[in-house]
């Protein structure tokens, strides 16, 4: 059963969505009740289901942020690639505090993103082959 904080949460989330119109992006969530990504989500998924929000205004805003993530993906991919060509495209080396462990970072935090709006495996690798197609 859901605690009286969850609930105060979700009023808020509902009163929110009917202030925007019935569409909340989820940055407009996650500013407006300091909350993360993940729990924005699953706001608005749940104001989905009660039938808050607009299915289709959502599934369009997370289909750009899953462009956005296998973008990012994509060139920060290509970016460390270039440091792991043999003798170093870029002339600098990869170990100690680098352009490379950011690049690293990058596509790290782009990929995981980019599986949590629900990039498949083909769309992942393509991307890290620098094909950023959707």
């Amino acid at each position: 059963m859901p605690d009286q904080t969850e609930e105060a949460t979700y009023a808020e989330a509902v009163q929110i969505a009917a202030q925007l119109g019935g569409f909340a992006p989820q940055s407009a969530l996650q500013r407006r009740m300091r909350i993360g990504y993940q729990d924005a989500h699953a706001l608005q998924d749940r104001l989905i289901a009660e039938g808050h929000l607009d299915a289709q205004a959502v599934a369009a805003e997370r289909s750009e942020h899953l462009q956005r993530a296998l973008t990012s993906y994509a060139e920060a991919s290509v970016t460390v690639a270039a440091y792991e060509e043999p003798g170093g495209a870029y002339g600098l080396p990869r170990d100690g505090f680098s352009s490379y462990q950011d690049a690293s970072q990058v596509a790290q935090d782009a990929q995981e993103t980019a599986r949590f709006y629900g990039a498949t495996a083909a769309q992942l690798t393509a991307a890290q082959e620098g094909d950023v197609r959707a």
